[in-house]
């Protein structure tokens, strides 16, 4: 009787153990919490009104560390045939490569939803290290955009962007 007992214990005891590992590593995706990278994103979303059939959705984005355009010199390159106007309520998504295409199956984990004047601007901590990020824009009714640049954690500059979305085509 002792024994099965024991038995019993051992067992509860590992299946706690294996339950909790599994809760760990799928709720931060590690089995230990870490978090002391930085991800920052700011910039603005417009609507391309005279765009031409067959155009797409742009995404014009800054980051590199030795050269520091603003967002108003970005917004300036635009080219000024294009006629552009504030869009708001534009969902910016951000994550890590690896995590969007396996991970998360598609879904991305970080987004900003650009205000009626297009703005946006959020940070997070995320994984430190250098990687592929993955930046996306949508609002229905639009053509999304996708970018794949370079993102190093242990650089606090935000990745500037200046999204230039087109309304699908009916």
């Amino acid at each position: 009787m002792k024994t099965h007992r024991r038995m019993l214990f051992k067992s509860a005891s590992i299946v706690s153990m294996i339950f909790l590992s599994i809760f760990c590593i799928s709720s931060c995706g590690c089995p230990f919490p870490i978090g002391d990278g930085y991800l920052g994103i700011e910039g603005k979303t417009y609507e391309w009104v005279n765009s031409p059939v067959g155009a797409t959705s742009k995404i014009y984005h800054n980051y590199y560390r030795d050269v520091k355009i603003t967002l108003e010199e970005m917004i300036e390159d635009i080219p000024e045939e294009m006629i552009i106007k504030p869009l708001g309520n534009v969902k910016v998504e951000v994550d890590s490569k690896k995590s969007v295409q396996s991970t998360r199956n598609g879904d991305y984990y970080y987004r900003d939803i650009s205000d009626e004047e297009g703005n946006f601007e959020e940070y997070w901590t995320v994984y430190p290290g250098e990687y592929q990020i993955l930046i996306k824009v949508s609002k229905p009714g639009y053509m999304e955009e996708i970018i794949e640049t370079n993102h190093d954690t242990g650089d606090l500059d935000n990745h500037i962007i200046v999204a230039i979305l087109v309304k699908m085509e009916k």
